[in-house]
């Protein structure tokens, strides 16, 4: 068995990155692996793992949507962590997590070293606006390229991600090695049934569900734009979590325009598991997003069987592949017509239920775990 090391800004369950590094260590663990986490102040991990913490002043500002001043004084406070224990541990591979702490693969300097890819700002940009980035975003992608060329292996979360370092950073496949992210599946299994009862409380006879906020890269104009268009229907959509100011007031604007004020609401953020139960009741789950380097909400939402409506972008046409309805991107009358087509067809809901299920059953991270283990070799 090894011995390996995750360095994360975050490890709890509560985000992209955190989620993976919570469970992934945990399963690990199980599987007789001694697994250890430097994380910051805070965060927290299963008891299976061990973990080293690091205190981040209060007082450092944040710049949203990464901390970026916390995460730079994260990265010298691991490092100096990291010196502190590592002939201790004499860990046989150390997991960096995500190129926001990239610093550390230029400081630690170890053959032993993997950088788990979430997502390139490259390929973020060019899924929302199209083109090469440009300014600041241009800076940030040369300063991730270099990053990458120091690595001998570097792990991608979806083929999505693999691409986007194969062709927008010229890295070489075979240095790329691909371990997706997963779901808990067993949080989801034979989970009793919501009294929210949000088809009585809003005398609605759909209820349809977005986890992923209200900015523009999430698709939330393109979906509006839709859902203007089966207002013969009688259903109310919700939409989970938050985004820039500005997208919030342009969606406002929006919703104004087309009178859709009072059956398209905007939740903000939540706690997991009533988030969980509010997706319980969803008769169709929406998800209409210009980019995702993964998917986890979607994953989540198939855990939870609930047939999928979203557009044709890489990494869900992976995710979902048939068990829902996957629409080119921006077209607003064929995401119309999907949306329609399954809340008027209940045998199509049932049956891409099922199909959602059964391939979240897949992304189980004691299999994610397996995989894991089986290339610790290849690093």
């Amino acid at each position: 068995m090894s011995k390996i090391l995750f360095i994360s800004y975050v490890s709890n369950q509560h985000s992209g990155v955190g989620n993976r590094v919570y469970y992934l260590s945990r399963e690990l663990a199980k599987k007789g692996h001694e697994v250890h986490v430097i994380t910051k102040q805070g965060e927290y991990v299963s008891n299976e793992v061990n973990a080293y913490y690091v205190q981040i002043p209060k007082d450092i500002f944040k710049i949203p949507p990464v901390p970026l001043p916390q995460v730079s004084i994260f990265n010298l406070l691991a490092y100096k962590k990291f010196e502190k224990i590592k002939h201790k541990i004499k860990p046989d591979l150390i997991d960096v997590q995500h190129v926001h702490v990239s610093p550390l693969v230029h400081i630690i300097k170890k053959n032993n070293l993997v950088l788990t890819c979430h997502g390139t700002e490259m390929g973020r940009t060019i899924g929302l606006y199209g083109r090469i980035p440009v300014g600041l975003i241009q800076f940030t992608s040369t300063i991730e390229k270099y990053t990458f060329s120091k690595l001998n292996r570097i792990i991608a979360v979806s083929t999505r991600v693999k691409k986007e370092l194969i062709d927008y950073y010229n890295l070489s496949k075979e240095k790329i090695l691909l371990i997706p992210n997963g779901i808990d599946i067993s949080e989801f299994k034979n989970k009793q049934e919501s009294t929210l009862n949000l088809h009585s409380k809003f005398n609605a006879d759909y209820i349809l569900i977005n986890v992923g906020g209200y900015s523009k890269i999430k698709g939330i104009y393109e979906v509006i734009k839709a859902l203007k268009h089966i207002r013969d229907l009688n259903w109310i959509f919700i939409v989970i979590g938050k985004g820039p100011r500005k997208d919030l007031i342009l969606v406002k604007k929006l919703l104004k325009q087309y009178n859709l004020d009072n059956r398209i609401l905007l939740l903000g953020s939540l706690k997991k598991e009533l988030v969980k139960n509010i997706v319980q009741e969803a008769d169709v789950y929406l998800h209409p997003s210009l980019y995702e380097s993964f998917g986890i909400a979607v994953l989540e939402a198939m855990a939870l069987k609930k047939p999928i409506v979203a557009f044709r972008i890489d990494s869900l046409e992976e995710l979902v592949n048939d068990a829902g309805i996957l629409v080119n991107v921006s077209d607003i009358s064929g995401l119309a017509n999907a949306i329609r087509n399954l809340l008027e067809d209940s045998e199509l809901r049932k049956n891409l239920a099922r199909k959602a299920y059964e391939r979240a059953l897949k992304y189980d991270w004691i299999n994610i775990a397996n995989t894991y283990s089986e290339i610790l070799n290849e690093v």
